[in-house]
């Protein structure tokens, strides 16, 4: 096999093949998400509804001050679109390709500030994605866009030049990691980090001088987001997940929700260590070891879809960004067997299809029975219980999120009509809205008929009256 040197030590052709596989599985589990409309999953249907309605801020995202890059790169341009003439369907599948595209834009922005030579190091944003993105697949986690922000922003501190370009690049996508999610926290050491070791290998002025910018600018950005995040721990809400996502119960739920993420671990792991042994036994425990326990997983999957799943793992996410990040520091000046990186990715491909087009089976079978009451006359809530039961598995577990289940029924694309509301009927079901918010909320829902604007008003009116 042919090879070339990089900065010292050999790459070859494997490690490109590894690249873009890894970015073709996850490439087209995303387009899998969203011709499938699973970014309606969840959260999703809420935050789809109220891009309809053009008043995401107002109604969500302004509890979440912390965390204003997902508003202003996800959430605000499709409602730009839609105050442009597009329509409110249409505006919705827009919001929810950019936050499944968003983690390869953040991938695509890395060529413009990694060296020609070094970018092999490609690999560890295309890994992110499959591994850590895709694990997520349909829910809209502010995460993705943490995981999207970190790479460019890692490999714009390690590799700053003289290039203002790059370093205007390399603030806007510290921005977009900082005020993501809070999670970035424990990835963040790595960037100052990023940058000493770029400091102490360069001595010239023009890459020093953009270093002393890149620290200034971002220490007033660290102040900026340490007052927004006070702002956001006001909120019952806010430090309720908070302590949830970080608590013993929490921890547990990730992997009893989602065991493929142990998979997902011990590949990374073992990646990590037998990644860049050159001798022959090394090399080759590297290529089998994973893609071996990968084929187990997949041959003994018993994984049992819960709505919760692709939700709680936003926290493995978080946990393991730091870990692969400072593997990418500690490997610069090297890439690793191409067999290795080969072997790593085809372990992730066959752990995350199988997890994942299980999921997307649940989904389909939930989302068109669903579907299938909605269009039907007369306008009127449907029981959620009654959707189950009519499944093409009635039996398997439920992958409905009861308080979102309303904004659902409103916001599936491509039915001829929006008649009835598919919701959990019981009056202590809870609602996003009170009853107060309805009738300028009914008004701006021009894209449904009048009789089910008002059949969403009383449901919602019945819950929270206030």
């Amino acid at each position: 096999m042919r090879r070339r040197r990089i900065d010292g030590a050999p790459a070859d052709r494997l490690v490109v093949v590894a690249i873009l596989l890894a970015l073709a599985v996850a490439l087209g589990l995303s387009v899998a998400a969203w011709t499938t409309s699973l970014g309606l999953y969840a959260d999703g249907a809420l935050f789809s509804f109220c891009i309809g309605i053009d008043e995401s801020w107002t109604r969500v995202w302004h509890i979440m001050p912390a965390r204003i890059a997902v508003y202003l790169l996800e959430i605000r341009p499709a409602e730009l679109a839609r105050e442009a003439g597009l329509p409110a369907i249409a505006a919705m599948r827009l919001y929810q390709a950019l936050f499944l595209g968003v983690p390869f834009i953040g991938l695509v922005s890395c060529l413009a500030v990694l060296p020609r030579p070094l970018r092999w190091q490609l690999l560890f944003p295309a890994v992110s994605i499959l591994a850590l993105s895709v694990s997520a697949l349909g829910y809209p986690t502010e995460t993705l866009l943490t995981l999207a922000g970190f790479w460019p922003a890692l490999f714009g501190h390690r590799h700053a030049s003289g290039n203002w370009g790059a370093a205007l690049l390399t603030v806007f996508w510290t921005s977009v990691f900082l005020f993501s999610h809070p999670g970035m926290i424990l990835a963040l050491p790595l960037l100052p980090l990023a940058a000493a070791l770029r400091l102490r290998e360069s001595a010239e002025p023009p890459a020093r001088r953009v270093l002393a910018v890149l620290g200034a600018v971002e220490a007033a950005l660290l102040v900026l987001w340490a007052w927004r995040f006070g702002i956001e721990r006001q909120d019952p809400g806010i430090i309720q997940s908070s302590q949830r996502m970080w608590s013993v119960s929490g921890l547990e739920d990730v992997v009893r929700l989602q065991p493929a993420i142990l998979v997902v671990c011990l590949s990374i792991a073992l990646f990590a260590a037998l990644g860049w042994r050159r001798s022959g036994a090394g090399r080759w425990s590297a290529a089998a070891i994973a893609p071996a326990i990968a084929a187990g997983f997949a041959l003994s999957y018993r994984e049992t879809v819960t709505p919760e799943s692709h939700y709680y793992i936003r926290t493995a996410l978080i946990a393991l960004l730091p870990v692969l990040g400072a593997v990418t520091l500690a490997h610069r000046r090297g890439a690793p067997q191409g067999v290795a990186a080969l072997a790593l990715v085809i372990a992730l491909t066959v752990t995350q299809t199988t997890h994942n087009l299980h999921f997307l089976g649940a989904w389909l079978d939930y989302r068109d029975s669903v579907a299938a009451e909605i269009g039907s006359a007369p306008p009127r809530i449907v029981p959620l219980s009654r959707v189950l039961a009519d499944r093409a598995e009635p039996a398997a577990p439920s992958i409905a999120w009861s308080w979102g289940q309303p904004y659902l029924s409103v916001t599936l694309p491509g039915l001829p009509s929006y008649r009835a509301i598919v919701a959990d009927p019981a009056p202590t079901s809870y609602s996003p809205f009170h009853c107060s918010e309805m009738d300028d909320i009914a008004a701006r829902a021009d894209w449904l008929p009048p009789e089910t604007r008002t059949l969403l008003t009383d449901y919602v009116c019945a819950r929270r009256p206030g």
